[in-house]
């Protein structure tokens, strides 16, 4: 058992992050841990293990003391050795096991995390989900009592959530005891127990069921996929937190009436073109990984596109192609008719596109809010900076006047989020791309965010997201693709969003959110096409008044 008594923490002095925190982790109790951004859920997890020191309290680790594992939320932050296999394999050589047992272990955790094939890669060669696995296969190697899991679920593709979801419940009974932060209350349901933190106090300790389908009044109420549905259509506590235990209460309701929504998207004319697009990396080498294999597209101006695909599929490396930072192996792309391949054309490009990282919160290095957002208007030579500034602030719901003279390292993570986008938009580009904007985030940063890029999108801005969230493309966007192994294996539009059979040729999982669409119109509930996952139902029905009981 670890054992947490009085832990306190802070990262400024005048800025405690944890504050009297009192728990006792007992082996074999699958713990999950909820809670908005900065909260102090990753700084609990980094305590126990022993990055951080508490500034007042104590953990006692018992007999655990060297057989706690932590997976990083950002995989980048944890992994130290040139190639895959040696990644898998540094943890058991510091440990001294014999060298036999070290590769049957490395060998069987290549073949358990898909990564066999990338045996001799480089890590940073992998995609972020990729990246993920590997960094979950590094640590289950080492069997440790105890494996801390800070948000796992966020960079990888449904398949693979779906998979680490089975691995976990696997790990639980080969003894290992796993302890996951999230910001997603469906990754609790399977847990024994479930900690919700907020403002670094624990608020609740208890049943997931406890929380997640009774309404509290003494701490804030997260709510499921399912749950959220159930409280949008009034439905009386406990709600369901199971689909088919929803769809049968619902059996018993009077359909409500709702509004007849129609879709208004007006696009203009070609922005990108992509003409039988390949890229390999380390080309003529002997590990050369052909990433993409004729792409061929077209992206209409004032679009929003969702690139959606397995880890490894090469969703990343075509958006990078777009301003210029990979260049095609063979083919073309033409983005405002800027040939991407011709260097002449890169500073305009890069200011016609903007691009955001996965986790572009680790690119802020500036000491005020103001001078991280002057720095690429800056840098290709634009006049009036400050309005610049302004302009992006404002556009990203950050004032100006209470943000700009800031340090960007003070504010939350949702808030830090924006201001990498400010300073992405502050070149105001007529085409924003983001590579898995909302990983991380909690789920009110998240729909704060939803809500920006939308009204970006309805205001001209063409707009490419790379996402493992199918609801999220299928909520936002107007066209989506999937990749497969470097080439488009699926391409929808709207039309067909709300057709279960046409979201299955993306060959992804259907998310619950999705499939309780077509659950209800199965039951007859006359749902606008336009309304496609739950979450925009629940939202509807809220602005309606909610359905009968």
């Amino acid at each position: 058992m670890i054992t947490i008594r009085g832990l306190s923490s802070a990262y400024q002095p005048d800025t405690p992050t944890l504050q009297g925190i009192n728990l006792d982790l007992r082996s074999g109790e699958r713990v999950a841990i909820l809670g908005p951004n900065g909260s102090g859920k990753s700084t609990l997890l980094k305590c126990i293990v022993g990055l951080l020191p508490p500034t007042a309290g104590t953990i006692d680790l018992a007999e655990h003391q060297d057989r706690i594992g932590l997976v990083f939320q950002n995989p980048n932050d944890q992994i130290v050795s040139p190639m895959v296999e040696s990644e898998i394999a540094f943890g058991l050589e510091n440990i001294g096991l014999p060298r036999g047992e070290m590769v049957e272990r490395v060998e069987r955790a290549m073949e358990r995390f898909d990564l066999t094939r990338y045996r001799k890669a480089d890590p940073h060669s992998l995609s972020g989900g990729e990246r993920q696995r590997l960094a979950v296969a590094s640590i289950v190697v080492m069997k440790p009592d105890f494996i801390l899991f800070d948000e796992p679920f966020s960079m990888l593709d449904p398949a693979y959530r779906d998979e680490l979801s089975s691995l976990l419940r696997n790990i639980h009974k080969d003894g290992i005891t796993p302890i996951v932060v999230s910001h997603d209350p469906d990754d609790a349901l399977d847990a024994d127990r479930l900690l919700f933190l907020e403002s670094g106090s624990v608020v609740f300790d208890g049943p997931p069921s406890d929380l997640l389908a009774v309404r509290r009044q003494d701490v804030p109420t997260p709510t499921t996929t399912v749950g959220r549905l159930g409280r949008a259509c009034a439905l009386p506590d406990p709600v369901p937190i199971a689909r088919d235990d929803l769809i049968d209460r619902l059996r018993g309701t009077t359909e409500p009436s709702l509004p007849v929504l129609k879709e208004t998207r007006r696009l203009g004319g070609p922005i990108i073109q992509v003409s039988g697009l390949s890229y390999a990396y380390d080309s003529g080498l002997p590990n050369e990984h052909q990433a993409l294999e004729e792409v061929d597209l077209t992206v209409s101006e004032g679009q929003f596109l969702s690139i959606v695909g397995q880890g490894g599929s090469g969703k990343t490396t075509l958006v990078l192609h777009l301003n210029g930072l990979l260049t095609p192996s063979r083919g073309r792309l033409t983005v405002e008719d800027m040939d991407t391949a011709d260097r002449k054309t890169h500073d305009q490009l890069r200011r016609r596109v903007g691009l955001v990282f996965q986790f572009p919160e680790s690119q802020l290095f500036a000491e005020t809010v103001r001078d991280d957002v002057a720095y690429g208007p800056r840098n290709l030579g634009m006049t009036d900076i400050d309005t610049c500034i302004d302009r992006a602030l404002a556009a990203v719901d950050l004032p100006p006047d209470r943000f700009a003279d800031r340090s960007p390292f003070s504010l939350s993570g949702g808030e830090r989020r924006r201001v990498a986008l400010a300073g992405v938009l502050a070149t105001n580009p007529s085409v924003l791309v983001l590579d898995e904007p909302t990983a991380g985030l909690d789920p009110g940063a998240a729909a704060e965010l939803d809500q920006l890029l939308t009204e970006l999108n309805r205001s001209g801005t063409t707009v490419l997201m790379v996402t493992h969230d199918l609801s999220r493309a299928v909520s936002l966007s107007d066209g989506i693709i999937c990749l497969e192994k470097g080439r488009i294996a699926a391409s929808l539009t709207s039309d067909e969003f709300s057709d279960l059979e046409a979201l299955s040729r993306l060959g992804l999982p259907i998310p619950t959110g999705i499939q309780l669409m077509a659950d209800l119109r199965d039951l007859g509930w006359a749902i606008p096409p336009s309304v496609r996952t739950s979450d925009q139902l629940a939202n509807l029905l809220l602005a309606e008044g909610g359905a009968t009981a």
